[in-house]
């Protein structure tokens, strides 16, 4: 990796210029390896957006279902993801899933939320991670 810097708009930035090899090195950072766009929000009544990592827009499809636009596309759909919500009833959890039909797409990902019996639900704290290549 190297430190890049120089102009105001790349100062300070970090670019990691290979990925990692089969099998990759202890201790080493590639950029294949690190989150590429998360959010938070708050998925109660008007939807509203935390701090974010490449994410242009997320907009509230129904009740329990979300789009979420990547602001910088990933180069293929085989990006990982992970999400967790907080159920707005303390006793019982939530579940967040992918409800695209092939999993994921480059520029935008589908979820929904989920209580424990399948009920589509809103929730007042979700996160989504994603980590994958990107262009």
């Amino acid at each position: 990796w190297r430190l890049t810097g120089g102009n105001s708009t790349n100062l300070g930035r970090l670019t990691l210029g290979t990925a990692a090899p089969s099998p990759p090195a202890a201790n080493t950072l590639y950029k294949n390896s690190i989150i590429k766009g998360w959010l938070r929000f708050n998925g109660i009544g008007v939807i509203g957006m935390g701090d974010t990592l490449n994410v242009a827009s997320l907009t509230d499809v129904a009740v329990g279902q979300y789009t979420i636009v990547w602001d910088l596309d990933f180069t293929n759909t085989q990006y990982a993801l992970a999400g967790m919500a907080q159920h707005p009833s303390a006793n019982t959890g939530a579940v967040v899933s992918i409800t695209q039909a092939g999993g994921t797409d480059v520029g935008t990902l589908d979820i929904s939320i989920n209580d424990i019996a399948g009920t589509l639900i809103d929730c007042p704290r979700v996160n989504v991670i994603a980590i994958g290549t990107q262009t």
